[in-house]
């Protein structure tokens, strides 16, 4: 569940509602595109090198939306990357995109709101 106040104190009081929509619209298609198609793909290739920069910044993203449940499980799936362990590394992943998921559509929901 997102702080709605974080999203507000961080991105719209400060900067308005056009940019905190602009910012919401920029994580939701880098997401999309970029961190799970790449993870997914490093995730099953087990390339680390690749996953723990990835994993780092989606960790960074996350966290700035106030989600304090998915911002734990990108914390453990970066220390597990880093660590490169193996175990459980397919379900904390899945874990970790399924919260995701919630957080774009609650991302959505606080959009649309900034734009009606």
């Amino acid at each position: 569940m997102i702080d709605h106040q974080k999203i507000y104190d961080t991105f719209i009081n400060p900067y308005g509602k056009e940019l905190a929509a602009e910012v919401i619209d920029m994580f939701i298609l880098q997401f999309n595109q970029q961190f799970f198609n790449d993870l997914r793909k490093d995730v099953q290739d087990r390339n680390y090198l690749h996953l723990e920069p990835n994993a780092h910044d989606l960790k960074g993203v996350i966290g700035m939306f106030g989600d304090p449940l998915t911002t734990t499980i990108s914390k453990k799936f970066l220390g597990m990357v880093q660590d490169n362990v193996e175990l459980q590394l397919d379900q904390t992943f899945e874990e970790l995109e399924q919260h995701s998921m919630l957080l774009i559509g609650e991302l959505k929901i606080i959009r649309q709101d900034l734009t009606s």
